[in-house]
């Protein structure tokens, strides 16, 4: 099964590495309901 998610940075407040990491603990939390959604690409 698949987990959909998203990040919305309206302003553009977010710096690249702080977008990466919600981005990253987003996909770790989605992990148990698949193990392909931990393959972040940039």
């Amino acid at each position: 099964m698949c987990c959909l998610f998203g990040l919305l940075d309206y302003g553009r407040s977010l710096s690249l590495k702080q977008r990466q990491r919600m981005i990253r603990v987003l996909s770790i939390e989605c992990e148990q309901r698949g193990t392909e959604s931990t393959t972040y690409k940039n």
